[in-house]
């Protein structure tokens, strides 16, 4: 099994007593409660990246400024809440086997990260957390100020990471001065306000001094449902839901129109099979989606996967189904580019979430950041792609493509696009087959109202309407009620003749 990387960033000050602390020398069992997090998931194959980032608790001081704590402290928080503070810093310093002392002066604490920084060069996070340890036990415990230049460059010597005058050298010039000045005012504009503040993995914050138990959470591991898992959960709920609908309604909506002959039919019956399995499927990856909102990954983690895995598995197989759909419908029709061109995109970003979705399945107890986000990002592309399916309905009449009126087309050598174009440029308006409304049709049945080469009601029909009775109110160029010439009446059919009457123009 590859193990993990767990990548921790810690923004601190060292004039703030996060508890977290234990003497230099001293080996114990009371570890500071990260390393006792990142002991207990020792088992778990995990490789803990820790790196310690600055934040400056005082940011208007002067670098060589120093302040009475003790009175600071009075004056910051008054004598009753200042007692409180004492008494619970008192206790849990003890819990970690150290005394910590309030007097002493309150300093800028700039030079101290500039020479953890550098720590940070020279031996990454074992050297830097040493020279972190030494520079809170002393400030906490014996009330050492911490941006003495004597006191900075013994301690860059004792821990090996400068000697004593190189040490001076760095004091004196500006290195990791702009990058330590930087990096705090960065966390100021993240928002960071008190510390410390843990990053993990740059997507999960744990804010202020806490217990092992908040940074481990039983050995579970967060994912990017998380967010939906607590104060959050209701609109993770109701994004879930509206989400899950919109697919499933899109996908039978599109059905819908298809059956209707506002999108183009389904010529086969493997067709009709196909789009009713993939509105089942979509039905399926809605369900999951909603179940996994509702059973968050922090109270109900074997069920949060089981949905997961409905959800993928729903949406991969909605998507297969309606992506070889497409194809033959494609292959049918193929002067419709756009469906072509649809099922296209579908097919790629399709094999992009399934090969996604077996990735993370592999990863899921493997890595601590299997990257399953980015299959929701997937998704919404491919939700997306509904809206164009949806857009080619437009203008177009309920039976207009229905597969009975396709077939007459394909059996007359007529093409899809250039009929609609005919249809519309001869004004054809919605109220029944195109040959049978208010325009200038091209078809040769009866029609109301209609300019044909056949029959019609109240319509001038040039040709062969040659009995009045098949007609009411007929004119034609033969013998038709008010033709060109003498025509008799042969059928009193509502006309404006009496029996036996001849009407015509001379």
């Amino acid at each position: 099994m590859k193990p993990g990387v767990v990548s921790l960033v810690v923004i601190s000050d060292i004039v703030r007593p996060r508890l977290l602390l234990r003497p230099p020398a001293q080996v114990s069992e009371r570890q500071r409660e990260l390393q006792k997090a990142i002991k207990e998931v020792d088992d778990c194959g995990l490789t803990i990246k820790v790196e310690h980032r600055p934040f400056l608790l005082h940011p208007t001081m002067e670098e060589d400024q120093v302040i009475d704590r003790a009175t600071f402290y009075r004056e910051k928080f008054g004598e009753e809440k200042l007692k409180q503070i004492k008494q619970m810093v008192t206790s849990r310093a003890e819990d970690v086997g150290v005394e910590i002392r309030f007097d002493g002066q309150l300093c800028q604490t700039i030079r101290a990260h500039r020479l953890l920084r550098k720590a940070f060069e020279v031996g990454g996070q074992e050297l830097q957390e040493k020279v972190q340890d030494v520079l809170f036990y002393t400030y906490f415990t014996e009330g050492k100020d911490v941006s003495d230049l004597e006191y900075l460059t013994d301690l860059a010597d004792t821990a090996g990471v400068l000697t004593k005058d190189q040490a001076l050298e760095f004091f004196k010039s500006d290195e990791y001065r702009t990058e330590v000045e930087h990096m705090a005012n960065e966390a100021r504009k993240k928002g960071v306000t008190g510390v410390p503040f843990t990053i993990i993995n740059g997507k999960w914050a744990v804010s202020g001094g806490q217990t092992s138990d908040v940074y481990t959470q039983d050995g579970n591991i967060a994912y990017i449902s998380d967010v939906g898992a607590d104060i959050l959960k209701p609109l993770f709920i109701v994004g879930c839901t509206i989400t899950g609908l919109s697919f499933f309604l899109s996908s039978a909506i599109e059905r819908t129109l298809r059956h209707q002959g506002r999108l183009v039919a389904n010529m086969r019956r493997r067709e009709r099979i196909l789009a009713s399995l993939a509105v089942f499927f979509a039905f399926v990856g809605m369900c999951g989606l909603i179940l996994l909102s509702i059973f968050d990954t922090k109270r109900f983690t074997k069920q949060h996967r089981v949905f997961l895995l409905v959800f993928i598995v729903g949406v991969g197989m909605s998507a297969i189904f309606t992506v070889i759909e497409y194809r033959w419908l494609s292959h049918d029709f193929v002067e419709l580019r756009k469906l072509k061109t649809l099922y296209i995109v579908k097919g790629i970003i399709a094999a992009i979430l399934i090969i996604l979705a077996i990735a993370f399945a592999i990863t899921l107890f493997e890595a601590i950041d299997p990257g399953e986000w980015t299959i929701s990002f997937g998704f919404t592309f491919y939700l997306l792609t509904f809206f164009f399916d949806l857009r080619m309905s437009k203008g177009v009449h309920k039976g207009e493509l229905s597969r009975e009126r396709l077939l007459a087309m394909q059996q007359n050598g007529q093409s899809i696009a250039a009929t609609r174009e005919a249809n519309q440029g001869n004004g054809a308006m919605p109220g029944g087959h195109p040959d049978q409304v208010h325009g200038y049709g091209n078809g040769n049945g009866a029609g109301t109202n209609e300019y044909g080469n056949g029959a019609g009601t109240n319509g001038y029909a040039p040709g062969t309407a040659g009995v009045a009775g098949d007609a009411q109110m007929s004119h034609a160029n033969g013998p038709a009620t008010f033709g060109n010439g003498n025509a008799p009446i042969a059928h009193p059919a509502n006309t404006h003749a009496a029996n036996g009457a001849s009407v015509g123009y001379p």
